[in-house]
């Protein structure tokens, strides 16, 4: 498998970390528990990565596991982008998944709480795209 530059990588993670906050906007509509919901997009992102051989089949193998069903038409552009930024590299995109599970939670996590704080008028100093700088 041919080595993956860092810019790359970034974008995968950033894109990554978007799609887990559409999975996670979709499970908590569905009526997931807002205490426990993190820690169970975590345990599916995991086996999904473990168990599937692209994009599309770990986003299907998650959604499936914590029962989300249709996607909006924003969380669908962004895995349709996601799938064509990863293109063939797909298992260096799965090894990532596993490597970096936490980061890329860490990642969602922080721009949850960026919008959150948006949505309550608190002033947001970094996003997602900014994270690479710090």
């Amino acid at each position: 498998m041919a080595r993956v530059d860092e810019a790359t990588m970034e974008t995968w993670r950033v894109m990554t970390a978007m799609v887990l906050l559409d999975v996670r906007s979709a499970y908590l509509k569905a009526g997931a528990s807002p205490l426990k919901h993190w820690d169970q997009i975590l345990d599916r992102m995991r086996a999904a990565a473990r168990t599937s051989g692209s994009v599309e089949e770990w986003h299907t193998s998650m959604c499936r596991s914590l029962q989300i069903g249709a996607m909006s038409s924003s969380a669908s552009s962004l895995l349709v982008e996601l799938r064509t930024h990863v293109g063939s590299a797909r298992g260096a995109w799965l090894d990532m998944i596993e490597r970096e599970h936490g980061l890329l939670m860490a990642m969602a996590r922080l721009e949850a709480e960026r919008r959150r704080d948006a949505r309550a008028g608190g002033t947001v100093t970094e996003t997602m795209e900014g994270l690479d700088d710090a």
